[in-house]
């Protein structure tokens, strides 16, 4: 190689030190995956299952709104709270952490990595495995489901806040950083003038979400309507099921249809 220095500079300076590598991951996955795909059991045994699908159908086509009178206003009253204040307290914990992840507030990349990375960690833990860690520590209902529903929120309006001030004027925060100010001015006289309308706007988008959170976290005993969801599958009272599905879906598209002209008009 000393003697052709021009072929030694050549080959090892222009050869790929990492698509190699990743190419050989990218395909390690998706043979995992692969393998795993055909590893599932597809087979479905319907055998002696007639009756009990014929019997769920026609339950679900006779819904029993007699629960309308009983519990179902009440408890849709407390996965509504549940969500709401839920999503409230993810919204206040989650602010903080949103001025740490931004780049335009915190002013250095690093800190504002670590934010951002830990924003995700908290977002990546499931909301049933929450509920069900929450229920276990404090008990079931509904003081459960709110700290599920809080916790959970932090990762994502978190991460759009800092998105929201990363994405604000820069201009200005130039102009308060030349007369001297410090991070509580820009805070004050910038980033809570110009975004508030966006903080919002998130916060009814993630209180949307969060009802229907609400519902799947009550069937682990998280309180609200979901409590008696799965008490009603449980003991194939499907009448009550399809008349619960129906009321809770009912609700749902009408606070989506509120909300989604309030974030309409704070858009424009």
């Amino acid at each position: 190689m000393k003697k052709y220095p021009h072929v030694y500079e050549k080959f090892y300076l222009k050869a790929p030190s990492f698509g190699f590598s990743k190419w050989l991951l990218i395909s390690l996955i998706f043979v995992l995956v692969l393998s795993g795909f055909f590893s599932l059991h597809w087979g479905i045994d319907f055998s002696n299952k007639e009756n009990l699908l014929k019997e769920i159908i026609l339950s679900f086509l006779t819904p029993n709104f007699e629960i309308f009178k009983k519990y179902f206003f009440y408890s849709l009253a407390q996965t509504i709270a549940i969500a709401f204040l839920g999503t409230l307290l993810g919204a206040i914990f989650s602010f903080p952490l949103s001025l740490l992840a931004s780049k335009n507030f915190i002013g250095h990349t690093f800190y504002a990595t670590l934010g951002k990375n830990f924003i995700a960690v908290i977002r990546a833990f499931p909301e049933l495995i929450l509920a069900i860690i929450f229920v276990k520590v404090v008990g079931p209902g509904e003081f459960a489901g709110v700290l599920t529903i809080g916790i959970h929120s932090i990762g994502m309006v978190g991460r759009l806040y800092a998105e929201s001030i990363d994405a604000m004027e820069y201009r200005t925060l130039e102009l308060i950083d030349s007369v001297g100010g410090v991070r509580m001015h820009k805070l004050v006289y910038a980033i809570i003038p110009q975004i508030s309308s966006d903080f919002i706007s998130i916060f009814l988008y993630r209180f949307e979400i969060n009802i229907r959170s609400s519902l799947v976290i009550g069937l682990v005993g998280a309180g609200g309507i979901g409590a008696q969801l799965i008490f009603a599958i449980t003991y194939h009272k499907w009448s009550e099921t399809s008349a619960i599905l129906m009321g809770v879906v009912s609700c749902i598209l009408i606070i989506d249809s509120i909300s989604t002209s309030i974030r309409k008009k704070l858009s424009i």
